[in-house]
């Protein structure tokens, strides 16, 4: 992953720490795609909303630089799992870029 950027009361180093410990899922999203596709390559650049309550209440794909459906919904869907500690106020926005490759 590249390092992701922040918009709100998140402490940076803390959401650092736990989008480095969901990268199995993110990986395994790509693992999935890349049977059908042993060339795939390609950077996503993956946004969400964390809620007051520290779930993932929106997320987005800002950009697709995979083209493979599959891969980018699967990406939604864990997103939609994870639970990360609630912004210090409100709700904030986490912009995540991630880069793809065989030998990831």
């Amino acid at each position: 992953m590249e390092p992701p950027r922040f918009v709100g009361a998140l402490k940076p180093m803390t959401m650092e720490r736990e989008l480095r410990a969901r990268r199995g899922a993110v990986k395994a999203c790509y693992l999935r795609a890349l049977r059908g596709d042993p060339g795939l390559r390609g950077r996503v650049v993956l946004r969400f909303t964390v809620g007051p309550a520290g779930t993932a209440t929106a997320s987005s794909i800002d950009q697709d630089g995979l083209g493979q459906a599959e891969a980018v919904a699967c990406l939604k869907m864990i997103v939609a799992r994870w639970r990360f500690p609630a912004p210090a106020t409100g709700s904030a926005e986490v912009v995540a870029p991630i880069v793809f490759s065989p030998t990831m």
